[in-house]
């Protein structure tokens, strides 16, 4: 790749990143931008693909659809150690393979005449003057001004001399054959480890493969919390490979992979001079882990804030400074929600975990409240005070005992 220079270099091209150029296009901002992206599309992404319902506005907004192959998904089951809660929401979303969600949204980025850059390994980014110099393995780039766009990926926030507010919290999953008597129609979230060597939740996820063909995605979530030392650590292979066995899968059969994910944190890294975050590389729900909705629902945001900054900069010169861009996440509808899901996390997957399982066992109201809004629909005030009054009440009362939660033997 040749030397170039660019008003804005959006680094990454996953859904924020891709989103935050199809927003800047359809607001017809006067910028050359490109995105910046490693790999070549369709590209792999360790990733369980459960795309929430909520999106279909965004999807709406940028004139997308939803790709094939997808999975429709109609419900969520909650389980603990024999329990199970059982929730109906027939519009709660889809599972879509990272490849295919990624590879469509790119394919419309192309459709556009959208700057993409496949294949950009970008290495390193200095500071340099009034712009920032982008080192591939093709050649540099400079630009005025960077989106980190990345995901959990470290490597800009090192460039930057930004460090991490929190640790990192650990996944693996596996790609397998779904099992006889498994679920093909949604979501299943099992607490069963907690207290056992998981900070976090094991899921199951069904799939449509590359053929079309219903799969399933297994896997381990470990939050880390600033407390973790203090409790078990599990095996994560083999508790993947047990949970194979119990749906009458050989572990064999199965493809495994790790990965991590930057859960939200509001004193994370939003925007410093020339530089504003997006998605993951802000953080992601930190209770179940979801992200892509709120990679694209923040990449919005951030278009306005690019807009508003280089119209500053053209106006009044100096620095260009993404003014009051934290200050708009954090007050908006994906802002609020993760601050609200942060503190669920930490009471969910902390030491008062048995009072959690409880307050979802007795009053599933509460869960059935959170699969509507995952599917996109808002609640009333009289479901936020009722959770709260309830959630006040749970956490008021002694901790019960893990095992008189658990289904008798």
């Amino acid at each position: 790749m040749s030397d170039s220079n660019l008003d804005l270099a959006i680094i990454g091209g996953g859904p924020a990143g891709l989103t935050l150029a199809l927003s800047l296009h359809q607001k017809k901002v006067d910028l050359s931008y490109a995105i910046l992206e490693r790999e070549h599309y369709p590209r792999m992404k360790t990733c369980a693909g459960g795309i929430a319902g909520s999106i279909g506005h965004i999807l709406d907004d940028l004139e997308l659809e939803m790709p094939d192959p997808k999975l429709k998904i109609e419900g969520v089951e909650v389980r603990f150690r024999g329990r199970k809660l059982e929730l109906e929401q027939s519009d709660i979303g889809h599972v879509v393979r990272r490849d295919v969600f990624d590879g469509g949204m790119a394919q419309a980025v192309k459709d556009r005449g959208i700057d993409l850059r496949e294949g950009c390994d970008v290495v390193s980014v200095k500071r340099d003057s009034d712009s920032f110099i982008i080192q591939t393995k093709e050649g540099k780039i400079a630009a005025k001004a960077i989106a980190v766009c990345t995901g959990a990926a470290g490597l800009m926030h090192t460039s930057l001399g930004l460090g991490e507010v929190q640790k990192r919290a650990r996944l693996m999953m596996t790609e397998g054959p779904i099992g006889p008597h498994e679920a093909s129609d949604r979501y299943v979230f099992d607490l069963s480890e907690l207290g056992r060597g998981v900070q976090g939740y094991v899921w199951d996820f069904p799939y449509r493969n590359a053929e079309g063909a219903i799969a399933m995605n297994r896997g381990v979530m470990d939050v880390r919390l600033p407390n973790r030392a203090a409790f078990p650590k599990a095996s994560f292979p083999d508790l993947l490979d047990r949970r194979a066995e119990e749906a009458g899968v050989s572990p064999q059969e199965c493809m495994r992979s790790g990965f991590s994910e930057r859960p939200f944190h509001p004193s994370a890294s939003y925007a410093i001079e020339g530089a504003i975050f997006v998605g993951e590389a802000v953080g992601i729900d930190p209770l179940f882990g979801e992200g892509i909705g709120e990679a694209m629902e923040m990449a919005q945001i951030a278009a306005n804030s690019i807009e508003r900054a280089f119209a500053r900069h053209r106006t009044h010169g100096g620095p260009l400074q993404f003014k009051g861009y934290r200050k708009k996440v954090l007050g908006s509808h994906v802002g609020r929600s993760m601050r609200v899901l942060r503190i669920a996390g930490r009471l969910a997957y902390g030491k008062r975990w048995p009072k959690m399982v409880r307050l979802l066992l007795e009053h599933p109201r509460i869960a059935q409240n959170y699969c509507r809004f995952f599917a996109g629909h808002p609640l009333t005030k009289s479901a936020y005070f009722s959770g709260a009054a309830t959630l006040a009440w749970t956490l008021m009362r002694p901790a019960p005992k893990p095992e008189r939660l658990a289904l008798p033997k």
